[in-house]
């Protein structure tokens, strides 16, 4: 009797496993996404919003190598900016059209498990969002966190006139 008992229990373990196994492998992994996408809205003279584009801007990470992201570019409506797993602070200089405007930007990097087969991706949140005022009139945090889905984090409210 026992060892009927044993040969069962070595079947039913090695179909649970597979099973397990089984449900990991047609797994799609997708990349991580660390860009903070931000859309732009102009505030006209009649003080109503409407989505804008920039005819001119210039934007760069203070401190970084690859720094410049956008060069005197035309016609942004949106902009994105990559995070770094190792920094939890950036300060990006942006100049829309004449004026020069400073960022500062706070958020954490964290791990996520997504799959055995996947592993582990980092996400991002974001802590806080500043800004001086010359063209760059409000910053808006639409979405905190930064993943897979994405979605426009922030909003920046210009003024161009």
């Amino acid at each position: 009797m026992k060892y009927f008992r044993l040969p069962l229990f070595i079947a039913l373990l090695m179909s649970l496993l597979g099973l397990g196994w089984g449900c990991v492998k047609n797994e799609i992994c997708l990349p991580s996404n660390n860009i903070l996408s931000v859309e732009i809205y102009e505030i006209t003279s009649d003080t109503t919003v409407a989505i804008s584009s920039i005819d001119s801007l210039t934007l760069y990470i203070v401190g970084r190598e690859d720094s410049i992201l956008y060069n005197n570019s035309k016609k942004v409506e949106t902009i994105e900016i990559p995070l770094s797993d190792s920094a939890v602070f950036l300060k990006i200089v942006a100049q829309i059209n004449a004026a020069t405007d400073t960022i500062y930007l706070n958020y954490t990097p964290f791990s996520v498990f997504r799959s055995t087969e996947c592993g582990v991706v980092n996400r991002y949140q974001i802590n806080e969002v500043m800004s001086t005022t010359n063209n760059l009139k409000a910053i808006y945090l639409q979405n905190k966190e930064i993943n897979e889905n994405e979605a426009i984090n922030l909003s920046f409210f210009v003024d161009l006139e």
